[in-house]
């Protein structure tokens, strides 16, 4: 069983970068690849929240090829595990939704985050971007884990920008119906 996050009490949070690797069963098995300390900042509360960390701690913004991440969240969003899920081109990358799912499983999340960067400099989302967040969109009810948001981060002479999948598409509408 996976320890949870303690957060200390001057809102730091502890980023476990965790790993799932197969043991001698060929069974997955998660590990603590590293453990990093994130001053002022305790949950994820908004999409600048995790640009901050993703470029502040993994420098996704400087990455010159597609680099693809999850944040396992607990009920209230706070991060269990951050998971590096593939590294792809410059336009382009693989993504591994059963990969996803089993490492959120294995870390009893509720919630979860999918990030990734666009090296070119523009975070509007591509044609496999909106499949994949379809896909996982569809599935998540299914494997009980609350799929937050989909962040696009982009880096142009040095200005940062985003896209959030939940800002722009899944906000209610007024008649409270979910936009797709």
């Amino acid at each position: 069983m996976p320890k949870r996050l303690s957060c200390g009490k001057e809102n730091n949070m502890r980023i476990l970068i965790k790993d799932v690797i197969a043991n001698g069963d060929k069974k997955p098995v998660l590990v603590t690849r590293e453990t990093k300390l994130y001053k002022d900042l305790e949950k994820l509360e908004s999409p600048q929240d995790v640009v901050r960390i993703m470029t502040d701690v993994f420098d996704i913004d400087k990455a010159v090829a597609e680099q693809v991440y999850i944040i396992a969240l607990d009920c209230k969003k706070k991060p269990l595990a951050f998971f590096f899920v593939n590294q792809g081109t410059i336009d382009n990358s693989l993504v591994d939704i059963r990969g996803i799912f089993m490492r959120l499983l294995l870390t009893n999340a509720a919630k979860f985050i999918l990030i990734h960067n666009h090296p070119s400099g523009d975070p509007f989302p591509s044609a496999p971007d909106y499949s994949v967040t379809r896909k996982l969109k569809e599935l998540s009810p299914i494997m009980g884990i609350e799929f937050s948001d989909h962040i696009i981060i982009a880096s142009e002479d040095g200005i940062v920008k985003h896209h959030s999948f939940f800002q722009h598409l899944w906000k209610k509408k007024t008649d409270g119906s979910e936009s797709e």
